[in-house]
């Protein structure tokens, strides 16, 4: 669809342009804009912060890992190296997990995580659980797309079990996807990406809504343009990301951009507004905590609202209000909450 290309089109051009002149070295190490960027994260979390007072802060959306089970090996994804347990969420953790999504009236849940999500064979009947048990919570899936076929599209589909499926592809034809995921998998996600819309015409449904996502990894633009010509008349809407980063504490080649000296580390509003939980009911610090190093508690012994309220997530919080980055492990290594990759 022509919207489709346009909005994919400008998107890229703001993305890669703004990436570009927020990496001037010469601009980030003046002192007026590092104070201000900082300024600015503290001003924003504190507002989110006094919409709560005195209730406790809740976040605004809740990322699931149904498992950390996966069956691609993708070049930027640290999965192949996890040392923490594999595992698939019971139906038991969903269900005191919805409740407290439904309590905090929290707007958005992700499936996603560090695994693919459709590799669980429980994941119609629990995202089934989660749109009875979760209030009025929108539901977004994020999957490679591969599993994404036959019956289990038809159920996601006809059962309005998602609002959205966020499709990673990141390339434009087989021969990149390979490289990139490490499987001969791109005509397969293609086709099931066309079976999806077919379904979607056929019982006349506006959801789940497709988007499909592509790093911008190395490859230039006209491997991008190309695309867009292949998803733009079978997606809602394409996602061009330019912000590949270096996972904290890992030792996977550097597929980011050095920020070592350039980097302005901000206040960031994850610990705030976005909650993570594993399959096994643990809530980590943030999505960048792929071992699961810093547990904040488990939802099957705690509330989720004591849980983001408690001690041990208050001293990261006080930190990055301060500035104080260089004792917190994973935040002093993340590129995330940096003027770079998350400048607003």
């Amino acid at each position: 669809m022509r919207q489709v290309r346009v909005k994919a089109y400008a998107d890229c051009l703001l993305k890669l342009t703004g990436r570009s002149l927020l990496r001037w070295e010469w601009m980030s190490a003046l002192d007026p804009v590092r104070r201000a960027y900082r300024t600015n994260s503290v001003r924003r979390i504190k507002a989110y912060e006094g919409r709560y007072n005195p209730g406790g802060i809740r976040p605004m959306g809740v990322e699931i890992e149904f498992t950390n089970r996966c069956n691609l090996s993708c070049i930027f994804c640290p999965n192949a190296s996890h040392r923490r347990a594999r595992g698939v969420m019971s139906p038991e953790t969903l269900h005191v997990l919805a409740c407290g999504i439904k309590d905090l009236e929290i707007a958005d849940v992700t499936i996603g995580g560090f695994g693919e999500p459709l590799m669980d064979a429980g994941l119609p009947e629990k995202l089934d659980a989660l749109r009875a048990g979760a209030g009025q919570a929108k539901i977004s899936i994020v999957t490679n797309g591969v599993l994404l076929n036959g019956a289990i599209a038809e159920r996601i589909c006809r059962g309005r079990l998602a609002d959205s499926i966020h499709v990673s592809i990141d390339a434009e034809a087989g021969g990149p996807y390979a490289d990139i995921h490490g499987a001969d998998a791109f005509d397969a996600v293609v086709s099931n990406l066309k079976q999806l819309n077919k379904l979607k015409l056929q019982h006349n449904l506006d959801k789940p809504a497709v988007h499909v996502r592509y790093k911008l990894v190395s490859a230039g633009i006209r491997r991008y343009l190309r695309f867009v010509s292949v998803f733009s008349d079978i997606a809602d809407a394409i996602h061009p990301y330019a912000n590949l980063f270096q996972w904290p504490g890992s030792s996977m080649p550097k597929n980011g951009v050095d920020l070592s000296r350039r980097g302005i580390k901000l206040a960031c509003g994850n610990l705030w507004k976005s909650a993570r939980v594993n399959w096994n009911g643990d809530v980590v610090l943030c999505c960048q905590d792929y071992e699961g190093s810093v547990v904040l508690g488990n939802i099957r012994e705690q509330s989720l609202l004591d849980i983001w309220n408690g001690d041990r997530i208050a001293k990261y919080r006080a930190a990055h209000l301060r500035g104080d980055f260089d004792r917190l492990g994973i935040c002093r290594e993340c590129q995330i909450n940096t003027h770079v990759i998350n400048p607003w």
